[in-house]
């Protein structure tokens, strides 16, 4: 082999050695690219998870708070209803009537019935 050979496959096994060097580098780079990929789905799931959580105990919260106004607000109307000697009103259906006539006075404390 002379000099002019040798040089000339020298240069082409150095072009083949840079094409697979970058080869190389971009595989690398793809898989790199892959884990950061996976990386961020995966934070992203996490972030997601989080919300889910935060937003379920808010509702729980909101609907605690809510019993808990319920509640008491039938805590009031019934203490309001003994202090003034009524019982709770029940709604009049399927008499026909307008659901409890105005003027109607409430049942006695003894047990009386209402009268219209």
């Amino acid at each position: 082999m002379d000099d002019e050979e040798y040089r000339e496959t020298r240069d082409i096994m150095s072009d083949q050695l840079r094409k697979d060097l970058r080869y190389q580098e971009a595989y690398t780079n793809l898989a790199e690219a892959g884990d950061e990929a996976a990386r961020i789905r995966a934070d992203d799931q996490k972030d997601r998870d989080e919300q889910l959580d935060h937003n379920t105990e808010n509702a729980r919260t909101i609907a605690t708070k809510a019993g808990e106004r319920v509640d008491q607000d039938q805590a009031d109307i019934e203490a309001y209803d003994k202090a003034h000697g009524w019982g709770l009103m029940e709604p009049d259906w399927g008499d026909g009537g307008a659901g409890g006539a105005e003027g109607a006075s409430p049942a006695s404390v003894e047990g009386g019935e209402e009268t219209p």
